[in-house]
């Protein structure tokens, strides 16, 4: 394989354009792939990426997400044929070339790469490395499944609605949405989320993100936003994303009964609590309410439809304590460790003269 040979196919839908070019009939059995690998789980955004094309057949791909705080976020490369150790390396560094390459034409500061446990490829590490990239926190993900189908369960959702009494003061949730909110709503909930970020215990090695950064992403992602409001005032702040998947899956609820139905997958995409409220269970109480507040989305399950489970999934840095605690409060079970290994874009560009020509 000539590796001048080499073309690129940019697009912003990654896994279907890869999808139709793999549907060629002289491609063969060996390029099959598995999307989950392509780009990290978001239910409702589409992930730009590159595929590495030789004689217009697909060998490789890449996904990236644009993140706030002048950060690109890389997936694992995933190579279609099969290859040498050379080969692979060099599919692997054109990739990488070629979105560093845009990542600083376009003013990103940063690249991230976050590795799996499970991904062992010694080969890939090793090229990463070489091309500026270290390890810089761990990051636990966890995962929470509730059974939220039977008339019991429904039933306590909806008594979960009443606001709950902290001390002297009301406690309740709130839906907000950046485009039918007025202007008044909207940057209250951004002076917030500032302040929020601000005092925020998570990777503090990481250049924080901008509030209207944070919205604009979520509004793209079709993120549902929800404020947690003690005597009016905003005490916490809660990002998801949800998608729901129907199956013969069946749970076993707490008394022992096996329910089949539907499954509603959520990413939590952000949670945080001004610090004036914190170490009061603001947090997890807005985690508690989340089934509720899909339910009453308009896309949760209700009493005559069939049971529906809902996965939650979560992550934190591993060295914050209280993020630990939190989802271990809540019953979350650690189900994945991984390493945040981070590129300074500007010290790779001005350190060292790096050709970007594939």
């Amino acid at each position: 394989m000539q590796l001048n040979r080499f073309s690129f196919h940019e697009t912003d839908f990654l896994a279907n354009d890869l999808a139709k070019l793999l549907r060629q009939p002289d491609i063969g059995s060996e390029a099959e792939i598995d999307a989950s690998r392509i780009a990290p789980y978001k239910s409702h955004a589409a992930f730009p990426g590159i595929i590495v094309l030789h004689d217009g057949r697909p060998c490789a791909a890449m996904s990236y997400s644009r993140e706030p705080g002048a950060t690109v976020v890389v997936s694992q490369p995933v190579v279609l044929i099969h290859a040498t150790d050379h080969v692979r390396r060099n599919l692997y560094d054109v990739l990488l070339r070629r979105i560093q390459k845009g990542s600083v034409e376009f003013g990103f500061l940063q690249m991230n790469f976050l590795k799996h446990d499970s991904f062992n490829d010694l080969l890939f590490m090793r090229l990463a490395a070489e091309r500026g990239f270290v390890p810089s926190a761990s990051i636990s993900q966890w995962e929470l499944s509730i059974l939220c189908g039977s008339a019991e369960r429904q039933a306590d959702l909806k008594n979960s609605d009443k606001p709950l009494e902290l001390g002297q003061r009301d406690r309740t949730v709130h839906r907000f949405n950046i485009t039918d909110t007025n202007g008044d709503e909207v940057r209250e909930v951004q002076t917030a989320l500032d302040v929020i970020l601000r005092c925020s215990d998570d990777l503090p090695s990481q250049p924080r993100p901008l509030a209207v950064e944070l919205l604009a992403k979520w509004q793209s992602i079709g993120a549902n936003i929800f404020t947690c409001r003690v005597q009016g005032k905003i005490a916490g702040i809660l990002s998801c994303v949800e998608c729901t998947a129907t199956d013969s899956t069946t749970e076993i609820d707490k008394g022992g009964i096996a329910e089949s139905g539907s499954r509603k997958y959520v990413s939590i995409e952000y949670i945080g609590v001004v610090r004036e409220f914190r170490r009061q269970q603001s947090a997890s109480w807005l985690i508690g309410q989340i089934p509720l507040l899909l339910h009453q989305n308009g896309q949760g399950v209700t009493q005559a439809s069939r049971p529906a489970v809902t996965i939650v999934t979560a992550f934190s840095d591993a060295a914050n304590s209280p993020a630990t605690g939190l989802y271990q409060s809540r019953g979350f079970v650690r189900v994945a460790a991984m390493q945040l290994w981070c590129c300074d874009l500007l010290k790779e560009q001005s350190g060292k003269s790096v050709s970007y020509q594939s």
